[in-house]
């Protein structure tokens, strides 16, 4: 069982060290194929009363946050802030994120 634990760890610390070795630019979105909604109708979020555009961060798909994170998608909203998916362009590996 101990050789299995060790072998686990030497697994894990390699592919770490192989993601943490490359990376890659931006993803390129695409500008067609799907329907686009004007900027004047309000989606989601931006329906609820309390809602005010100012006081939120503009995002949009495809930003580049600091240089090397590109949002990629909306995971969701709640009362106090929207959740953002983002890709690490200096790095490639895999990250979980867990909401306690």
């Amino acid at each position: 069982m101990r050789h299995l634990v060790e072998l686990r760890q030497a697994a894990s610390w390699i592919f770490r060290r192989q993601a943490s070795t490359r990376c890659s630019g931006p993803r390129i979105f695409p500008k067609h194929g799907f329907n686009i909604i004007p900027s004047t109708t309000l989606i989601e979020e931006e329906r609820l009363p309390h809602y005010h555009m100012k006081d939120y961060y503009p995002m949009t798909l495809g930003d580049i946050i600091h240089g090397y994170y590109q949002v990629v998608a909306k995971l969701g909203f709640g009362t106090t802030s929207t959740v953002w998916l983002a890709r690490d362009n200096m790095v490639v590996q895999a990250t979980r994120i867990f909401k306690l």
